[in-house]
C-alpha cells in the first residue's frame, strides 16, 4: 500500500468477515441431552460452563466442531426453551395525591462538616427537608446543628405557619419525631401537636425508606448535585449552598417525575392551592382528653378539670437557642433566650401558671410535661362548678 494512501489512517472493523460455521446437529443434540440428563452422577442441572466441560470429554464428538464460548451454549439453551426468558418488568407508578395534601419529612446529614472536637462527633449539621408528595416541590429546608425533638417541632410549626397544614405528613422512626416508648415523652410532642390540628401522621415501617421515597429521592439529588460538589465545612456554608440549591431545584432544574413532566416543580405547578391556616388556639389533648377530676381541692374553691386546654398558637419566632416553644405574649420576653441556667422545665411551668396571670390555675403536671416535651407551654383550665 502506498505511503501516501489515506486508508492507512482509518481504523478497521473488528467484525468477522465471515460468520462462523453452524454447529453440527449432533453437537446440539448432545448439548441438550447433557442439560436434560446430567452425566456422571452430577446432582444439579448443568450450566453453560459444566456443559462445555462435558462436551470436551465426549469421545463421540472428538471430530466435531465444539462451541468455545459459554455465550454460545447459553444462546442454544435459550433458543430450545431450556432457559426461560425473564418476565418483563411491570411498573406500578405511585398514584400522586392532590397538590399540597401529603408531605414527607426527613433529616439529611451534611457529612462534609468535620466533627466538633468538643461536641458532636457525627451528624454535626443536618437539614430538615419537607417535600410535597403530589408535586415534588421542596416546601422548606431547615438547616441546624442542634436538631432535637424541640427544634424539629419548631421547624415543622414554622412551615405550617408559612404554608398552612396538609392532610397528612409521613415520617420515619427517628426518635425526634416519634419519641421512645420507654420514655416519658411518648407519644412525642410532634405527634400530639399534629393530632390536635387534625393532621394525620404516617410513620414508616422499620427498614422501609421507600415509604418516604419522595424526600429520600430528593436527598440523593441534594447529595450528588450540591453537598458532594461543594463540600461545605461549616453551618453557614451548608445554609448557603442548600439555599441556592433549593431555588435551583424548584425553579430551574428539570424534574423527570411523572407529575412534573421534565419541568422544574414550581414551573410545572406555578399556582399551589392554599391550605387551611393554623388556628390561633390549639387543643393539645384533642385526641387524649383526660376525664378524671382532681381527687382533692382547697376549701372554698370550685372543682375543676383540666379539659379543653387551649394553647395560643401565636406569631412564631424561632429561638436562637435550644428553645422553640410557642410562648404566651405575657411571657415571650421572659423566655426569649431559652430557660435560665438551673431552671427546670417543671419550675418554668409553675412560673407560667402562677396566680395573677391570664392562665392562672393551670394543671402544673400537664404544663411541665408539655413544656419539657416542647409541644406547648400554656394551658388554660376550664372551671366548671358542680
Amino acid at each position: 500500500m502506498p505511503l501516501d494512501d489515506e486508508q492507512v489512517l482509518r481504523g478497521l472493523s473488528r467484525a468477522p468477515h465471515h460468520p462462523p460455521p453452524r454447529l453440527d446437529p449432533q453437537v446440539v443434540d448432545r448439548l441438550l441431552e447433557i442439560r436434560d440428563d446430567p452425566p456422571e452422577g452430577l446432582g444439579r442441572t448443568p450450566g453453560p460452563k459444566a456443559i462445555l466441560y462435558y462436551l470436551s470429554r465426549d469421545e463421540a464428538l472428538k471430530e466435531k466442531r465444539l462451541p468455545k464460548s459459554t455465550r454460545t451454549i447459553h444462546r442454544i439453551l435459550h433458543e430450545n426453551g431450556r432457559i426461560a426468558s425473564r418476565l418483563p418488568t411491570v411498573t406500578d407508578p405511585i398514584e400522586r395525591p392532590p397538590a399540597m395534601q401529603q408531605w414527607q419529612l426527613d433529616f439529611k446529614d451534611a457529612a462534609s462538616v468535620p466533627a466538633d472536637p468538643h461536641g458532636k462527633k457525627q451528624h454535626v449539621v443536618e437539614t430538615l427537608n419537607i417535600i410535597d408528595k403530589g408535586t415534588s416541590v421542596l416546601l422548606a429546608h431547615h438547616v441546624r446543628s442542634d436538631f432535637t425533638a424541640e427544634t424539629a417541632l419548631a421547624a415543622v410549626a414554622q412551615t405550617f405557619a408559612e404554608h398552612g397544614f396538609p392532610s397528612s405528613i409521613t415520617l420515619d422512626r427517628d426518635t425526634r419525631w416519634v419519641g421512645a416508648p420507654q420514655g416519658s415523652d411518648f407519644p412525642a410532642a410532634l405527634v400530639r401537636f399534629c393530632q390536635s390540628l387534625g393532621v394525620t401522621v404516617l410513620i414508616c415501617d422499620p427498614h422501609h425508606p421507600q415509604q418516604n421515597g419522595f424526600v429520600e429521592r430528593y436527598h440523593r439529588t441534594l447529595s450528588q448535585e450540591c453537598l458532594k460538589l461543594h463540600r461545605p465545612k461549616t453551618l453557614d456554608e451548608v445554609r448557603q449552598v442548600t439555599e441556592a440549591f433549593a431555588a435551583h431545584y424548584n425553579w430551574q432544574r428539570p424534574h423527570q417525575g411523572i407529575s412534573c413532566g421534565n419541568q422544574p416543580p414550581r414551573v410545572a405547578f406555578p399556582n399551589l392551592p392554599s391550605l387551611p391556616r393554623v388556628p390561633d388556639l390549639v387543643n393539645p389533648d384533642a385526641r387524649d382528653m383526660p376525664r378524671e377530676r382532681p381527687a382533692s381541692r382547697a376549701a372554698g374553691q370550685s372543682p375543676g378539670i383540666c379539659e379543653g386546654r387551649l394553647v395560643p398558637l401565636l406569631h412564631f419566632k424561632q429561638a436562637r437557642g435550644a428553645a422553640g416553644d410557642f410562648i404566651h405574649p405575657g411571657h415571650r420576653a421572659e423566655f426569649a433566650g431559652g430557660l435560665p441556667a438551673g431552671v427546670s422545665p417543671f419550675a418554668a411551668a409553675q412560673r407560667l401558671t402562677s396566680a395573677g396571670t391570664p392562665l392562672s390555675g393551670v394543671c402544673s403536671a400537664h404544663a411541665a410535661r408539655s413544656f419539657d416535651s416542647t409541644a406547648f407551654t400554656c394551658f388554660r383550665k376550664v372551671e366548671s362548678p358542680l
